[in-house]
Order: structure tokens, then sequence, then C-alpha cells
């Protein structure tokens, strides 16, 4: 049996990372998350950036995580700080709007049927809560490509469901771009673009909304960019 060396190795290895991603972590199956990431391969793995230490530490400690084709609220106003994520994002599209008395996430794999379904759910969810979301700020996070101008990898259904968005809410949302890490550092056809990328950090799309609770201090949301989704996989020093 002929065995794998060198860039042959590094190319199964990421052509088998960017498979299991698109199977695992944009799927119903809400095994795989961000504070899972680093499992999975036994490459040897540099230490992540330091702001990207921090924000898997708060996202591990998210009191709910909204993972795919699911969406859903959580109340600020009880005593307590809370943090509310959603992860596992590698081809998907998301929803927050957030306030200083709660916040809604929707996630959501981009096929006709799933936006269709999720317009619905999306819609009662909203009408459950405007009262407390009235005001908040809105963001749409949506999977881009990694080349110039970061353009939607499927603009149809990415205009659709925000437009879907703005009708709901009334309002313009505003839009996060991210990438999947492999799309930065190898090429279409799995060859790596520079030596020894760190596989082992790379990590897909994440966001958390955090309140102190109480129900009138202002709510932090933070989302993995282009930039810090890059990061993760730079070259093994």
């Amino acid at each position: 049996m002929q065995s794998f060396t060198g860039k042959a190795c590094t190319k199964f290895l990421v052509l088998l990372f960017s498979l299991l991603s698109a199977l695992t972590l944009c799927s119903a199956d809400t095994s795989s998350s961000l504070h899972d990431a680093n499992h999975g391969s036994s490459l040897q793995a540099r230490k992540l950036t330091p702001e990207l230490i921090a924000f898997k530490k708060k996202l591990a400690k998210a009191d709910k995580t909204i993972f795919t084709n699911d969406q859903d609220y959580m109340d600020f106003t009880g005593q307590g700080n809370k943090i509310f994520g959603s992860d596992g994002y590698a081809g998907c599209i998301g929803v927050v709007m957030a306030s200083s008395k709660g916040a809604m996430i929707g996630h959501y794999n981009v096929d006709e049927n799933s936006l269709e379904r999720a317009k619905g759910k999306l819609k009662d969810l909203y009408e459950a809560h405007k009262g407390d979301l009235s005001g908040g700020q809105l963001w749409v996070y949506a999977h881009v490509q990694y080349k110039n101008g970061f353009p939607y990898a499927q603009p149809g259904l990415v205009n659709k469901f925000i437009k879907t968005v703005k009708e709901i809410t009334g309002e313009e949302p505003r839009i996060q771009k991210y990438i999947e890490a492999v799309d930065a550092w190898f090429d279409q056809n799995g060859e790596p673009l520079v030596n020894d990328p760190d596989i082992n950090n790379m990590i897909g799309g994440a966001f958390f909304v955090e309140n102190p609770g109480g129900g009138h201090a202002n709510s932090v949301l933070e989302l993995l960019d282009i930039e810090m989704i890059k990061k993760s996989g730079e070259p093994i020093s």
C-alpha cells in the first residue's frame, strides 16, 4: 500500500478536514463546535493568538449555544452575566439581534428548504420578543469566498436571507463576513499556499453576545471575522 508523505499527506488531511467540516459543522449534528476544533489532528500546532484564546474561552462558557437549523431567544433582564453563542459555521448563515434586555439568534444551512423553514420560525421568535429587542443591534453572519472582494459563496440565497431578516424586523442588518480557514491557506486542489499551515488550530465561524444582566446594560457582540479566522491557520513557526 502506498504511504502518504510530505505534500500528499498534507493535501489529504486538508481535504478530509474540509469534508468533515461540511458534513458536521453545518448540519443538525451539534457535536462539532469551536472549542472542539483543535482535536482530530496529530500534527504539531502553535499556540493560538491571545485574542482567539479569549474568544474560545468565552464561547466555551456560553449559557446556551445555537447550532445549525435552530433559533432561540435569551433574556437579559434577570440578574447575573449571560453569554449567548452560535458556533459551527462552515458555509451556513446566521442572524443575531441583541439589545439590553435580550438577544435572538438564528443559524441555518444555506439552501432553499432550510431558509424557507427559517423564515417562519424566525418571524415567530421575533414577534414573541420584539418589545425587548427593539432598538437592538442587528447582524447577519455570512460565508464568503476567500478572493478579491470576498463575494458571498451563494449570493442569491444570502441576499434572499438578508431580505427576509429586513422584512421580519423592519431594520437593515449589518453584515459580518466570515471564511473557512482552509480557504486562506490551501488552493482548490488542497495544496498548501505556504509551508506548514496550522491545521490543528483552524477554526470555523462563530459569535456570541454577552450581557451583565439587569436589563439596562448594553450587550457586547463579538463575531469571528475573516482576519481572525485566517490567523487560526497561520504557519507553525
